[in-house]
């Protein structure tokens, strides 16, 4: 974040090991994705996944018409692939092509198993909210907002996913949720802000 925000590479270059080593990749299972149940609290089902396999402990958690939970959380995919791609691109910035390519591989590999299960070849143009099979091809807006936010939807699901989170609102969300909602709204160049608008002034 701070080389992005700054263009100094010297925080990334130091905290690059400790970075690397964080990683979750451990916990991917036969299907290639990230399974969130290896320890729990209540189970995945329950909404409430266990310390270090799921980055987001929502308060409140997603009501069942926003989010289907299963043991392959869609939000835990799509950070692990986009922290991927931000760790492989400090690599290739701090000369560590070794690394760059190892991060790539496993970027690759994960984004892979996503399409392959997780992507819903209906015609729907969505992710579902975990495997498909696993959660009855569920497409739930907490699934579309962090996807779109992370930039992880094609050029030609945006507009659907963008009309889903607008007509839903910001109500449910809760605080981290409510950054995720809005960055989402905002990565749409088809509204003028109006959205965002709504969601921030709307109180019924």
């Amino acid at each position: 974040a701070d080389y992005w925000a700054t263009g100094e590479a010297d925080l990334a270059a130091a905290y690059m090991p400790l970075l690397v080593h964080n990683l979750r990749l451990q916990d991917r299972d036969g299907t290639g994705l990230l399974n969130c149940s290896a320890v729990t609290r209540g189970g995945c089902a329950a909404g409430r996944a266990g310390q270090g396999h799921h980055i987001v402990d929502w308060r409140p958690a997603p009501n069942r018409s926003m989010f289907a939970f299963s043991e392959h959380l869609s939000v835990t995919q799509a950070f692990a692939l986009a922290g991927l791609g931000r760790l492989g691109s400090l690599a290739e910035l701090l000369n560590r092509s070794a690394l760059a390519a190892s991060l790539a591989g496993e970027a690759a590999a994960l984004r892979a198993s996503m399409e392959a299960r997780m992507w819903d070849g209906n015609g729907t143009g969505r992710w579902c909210d975990g495997a498909c099979s696993e959660v009855g091809w569920r497409s739930g807006v907490t699934t579309s907002a962090w996807m779109l936010w992370l930039g992880l939807l094609p050029a030609a699901s945006v507009p659907a996913a963008w009309s889903q989170l607008a007509g839903w609102g910001l109500e449910g969300f809760g605080d981290y949720g409510a950054f995720v909602f809005l960055g989402a709204l905002a990565a749409f160049d088809g509204d003028d802000g109006s959205a965002l608008l709504r969601a921030l002034t709307k109180c019924d």
